[in-house]
């Protein structure tokens, strides 16, 4: 794998195209992207090491994640209707004033 990445980037690094006479913010940035693209190329991204403490597939968690999607929707219409119908900007709800409007909002779209 280390030798891997050396040619790889040594032939990135010899790579005509960068200009005649390169500034060093021109050659810096070659290193860098040569750097970036070798170690793509031959070590690929790591992949996700920790599993979820759920499981995504869950019909059951699929439902409440939906359900508490649209009151995460219906709290914000219901906060931008509020400010076009008062005609200004209308403070965030304290944490209770929110809650007490999705549980609202749950007793009449649920």
């Amino acid at each position: 794998m280390k030798a891997d990445f050396q040619s790889n980037l040594q032939s990135r690094l010899e790579d005509p195209s960068l200009a005649a006479d390169p500034s060093l913010e021109d050659m810096w940035d070659h290193l860098k992207f040569s750097i970036a693209m070798a170690s793509e190329e031959v070590l690929g991204f790591a992949s996700k090491k920790n599993k979820d403490w759920f499981d995504e597939n869950n019909q059951e968690i699929q439902e409440l994640l939906v359900k508490k999607r649209s009151i995460d929707c219906l709290l914000y219409f219901h906060i931008s209707y509020l400010q076009n119908n008062l005609g200004g900007p209308v403070p965030p709800p304290t944490p209770l004033k929110a809650r007490a409007i999705v549980l609202d909002l749950m007793a009449h779209y649920f």
